[in-house]
């Protein structure tokens, strides 16, 4: 894959992890409702849609895609009804979404399916928008606990919001858990 760049690395990489790993519920592997595998615990073969999403991260790292450019994207799939984790990958200008469900990487702006809560790389975590926008307490607290139904309170991670400082001083910064349905 060394002499692969662009949208053909995209694709290479979405191709290969995808048949890689093969779709295990966490209860099934894990024996809990959540757990956010590592790249070693996904290579074993199982896991799922955010361990693909992690293992497709780091892979790119790997093969000198910055972290600028990526982000982990826990989403909203409406037709299913579910949350789900893609991998969106920022290249030449454009926004690729990197699927489990989808043998090649995808544009975001035809992605209308999915509608993103936070994302997560090495440099922080972002709440999205719209999900301010749906719930306006969320858009006062600097941090919000974020997790899945079910998920112990010592295993939700916190979701730092992307606004400046000074216009978060004052605000109550208490945290409160978004399930995700």
């Amino acid at each position: 894959m060394d002499q692969l760049k662009g949208w053909n690395l995209l694709a290479a990489v979405n191709a290969r992890i995808n048949n890689l790993v093969q779709y295990r519920d966490d209860i099934d592997t894990y024996g809990r409702q959540d757990h956010w595998a590592t790249p070693v615990e996904a290579l074993t073969g199982r896991g799922d849609c955010e361990d693909y999403a992690i293992l497709k991260y780091i892979s790119l790292l790997e093969l000198g895609v910055s972290d600028q450019q990526m982000r982990i994207v826990v989403v909203k799939d409406t037709r299913r009804g579910i949350g789900h984790a893609v991998l969106s990958v920022n290249l030449d200008g454009k926004t690729y979404v990197l699927d489990s469900l989808r043998r090649a990487p995808v544009l975001d702006s035809k992605l209308n399916r999915y509608v993103p809560y936070y994302s997560v790389n090495r440099q922080g975590q972002w709440l999205n928008i719209a999900t301010r926008k749906r719930n306006p307490q969320l858009a006062k607290r600097k941090t919000i606990k974020v997790g899945f139904a079910d998920t112990p309170a010592e295993e939700t991670r916190i979701a730092q919001i992307d606004k400046p400082e000074e216009e978060s001083s004052g605000t109550n910064t208490s945290t409160r858990r978004n399930e995700l349905q």
